[in-house]
């Protein structure tokens, strides 16, 4: 908001101050509880949810997003954020109990199917998911039903595509570096 602040300065209203303090104040204390109170009445309705979890790691700050899968009569399928949490490190031990908390905090636990993350040991203990020092693992420990462990839904997608691309017709790699050479001598606008 700082230089869309100026922006609207100029092009609309030169009296407009709307910079970080404000959109801070904003966020925290309208749109994040009507989002969390709208998210909280979808997932009753929801028999079901699939959690997605990683870390970001900025610098000493580990970041563990955890979104939820789930449908419902009116969007269809939504995936959003539920949580985000900061923690001292990304052992399974940590992961599984910061997403446990999520789960019960949101009365989820009950309704989990599927745990999606992606393919390092720490979440599913290998390509075999076997190993009971895992986040997969304590997690099917800690939920009443048959827990479905889903690895990385980008390194899926990626692997589709390859393995679409590579039965094409034509080679790829090929066309892309045709349709590079003809552009990249253009300037920008």
């Amino acid at each position: 908001m700082d230089c869309t602040s100026k922006i609207i300065q100029k092009r609309f209203e030169n009296k407009f101050s709307y910079a970080r303090t404000k959109s801070e104040a904003i966020i925290k204390r309208v749109l994040t509880p009507f989002a969390f109170d709208a998210l909280t009445q979808e997932l009753e309705t929801s028999h079901f949810v699939s959690i997605f979890s990683d870390a970001s790691n900025r610098k000493d700050i580990k970041l563990f997003p955890t979104l939820v899968r789930y449908f419902n009569t009116q969007n269809g399928i939504s995936i959003k954020i539920i949580d985000v949490t900061s923690a001292p490190g990304e052992t399974a031990e940590i992961i599984s109990n910061l997403l446990l908390k999520v789960l019960d905090k949101n009365n989820l636990r009950n309704k989990l199917v599927a745990y999606c993350a992606d393919n390092a040991n720490t979440n599913f203990g290998g390509v075999s998911k076997k190993g009971n020092k895992n986040v997969f693992n304590k997690l099917k420990q800690n939920v009443p039903q048959k827990l479905i462990g889903i690895g990385c839904a980008a390194h899926i997608i990626h692997n589709t595509i390859q393995t679409a691309a590579d039965l094409l017709p034509v080679d790829v790699d090929s066309v892309i570096n045709k349709i590079y050479s003809h552009f990249y001598i253009f300037t920008e606008e």
